[in-house]
């Protein structure tokens, strides 16, 4: 009776169902469920963008959250309802993360031609030797002024 007991729920166990790229094996569900959540997701936040949607940043983001979501379930060796979770957040949050990154990026590029226009068309600073009594005036002046905040 008991070996009875022991074969049915030997039975009852379930096996996963094990892939296997490039001689990596990994389960095939929890991986299905959080590529498909990520997909789901991402096209749920491209739908509902307002304004100019760009078809090929959203696709590199979806492509970038499903290979994170991925390699952090198999990390994780997280089983099916963990696995959509975290496809769910790491889809949800990919692409604010990567729109303030990509401003971000775009203010130090912005800045910094600023920086390189600005230096370009300032004029030369004056050789110390070809100083002019007006230099000299101008130094004695500021420096008075230092002198009266002391």
């Amino acid at each position: 009776m008991k070996a009875q007991a022991a074969a049915g729920a030997a039975a009852a166990v379930p096996i996963p169902v094990v892939w296997s790229i490039a001689g990596y094996q990994f389960q095939a569900g929890p991986l299905v469920v959080t590529v498909g959540i990520v997909l789901i997701t991402r096209l749920c936040v491209y739908l509902n963008t307002q304004g100019k949607k760009q078809i090929a940043l959203d696709l590199a983001v979806t492509a970038l959250c499903s290979a994170i979501a991925a390699l952090w379930t198999q990390a994780h060796q997280l089983d099916l309802l963990p696995a959509g979770i975290s496809a769910m957040t790491i889809a949800g949050i990919g692409y604010g993360l990567i729109g303030m990154a990509k401003s971000q990026m775009l203010n130090a590029v912005r800045e910094g031609f600023q920086a390189m226009i600005r230096t370009l068309g300032a004029a030369a600073p004056p050789n110390p030797a070809e100083r002019t009594l007006s230099d000299d005036d101008e130094i004695e002046r500021l420096t008075r002024e230092l002198r009266k905040h002391d």
